[in-house]
């Protein structure tokens, strides 16, 4: 894919620049963390959690620990996706806690909708609702028109399946 072609040259000429160690760590952070993006959209999950650890571990050296949380973000979708939820699970509570401590109000969002997404995989819509309840009114509060369509939907589904058609269609044609 020439997504994955372009970051590759990134990272080759990122490596060959003369800059300080922490700036190109923390670039190739990047690199690897928008390479893992692409990985997980191609449905490559091995590749994606491979870029993710890789992204993680740069993010880590450098203490980034913004960058650190959405990496941790990634990485839980990339294991959701993958139907990896035992591991999903446990990264994105990783990027809650950066979250928490820094006060990340996008990392919030994202623990929402994917803790929703995962607790939806498992068939406890009850708990899915709970989550994409909260998630839904930070996205509204801070204004994420983006994530409050993403988990309008996830939420009238849940409720769908959960045996609330009334509360589902409200969500779902609001989404």
């Amino acid at each position: 894919d020439k997504a994955i072609e372009m970051h590759l040259q990134s990272i080759n000429s990122l490596e060959k620049v003369d800059a300080p160690a922490q700036k190109k760590r923390a670039g190739l952070g990047t690199i690897y963390n928008n390479m893992a993006i692409c990985y997980t959209r191609m449905r490559m999950f091995d590749k994606s959690i491979a870029a993710n650890k890789k992204a993680l571990q740069l993010f880590k050296e450098v203490g980034n620990e913004q960058m650190l949380a959405g990496a941790y973000i990634n990485l839980s979708s990339a294991y959701m996706d993958s139907g990896d939820l035992k591991n999903a699970e446990s990264t994105i509570d990783q990027s809650y806690a950066l979250a928490k401590k820094n006060q990340y109000h996008i990392a919030y969002l994202y623990y929402f909708s994917n803790k929703g997404n995962i607790r939806n995989q498992q068939k406890r819509y009850p708990e899915a609702i709970a989550f994409y309840t909260e998630g839904l009114a930070l996205a509204e509060k801070l204004g994420a028109a983006d994530i409050v369509a993403e988990i309008t939907i996830a939420l009238g589904e849940a409720y769908y399946y959960s045996g609330q058609p009334e509360k589902a269609e409200a969500y779902l044609t609001k989404g």
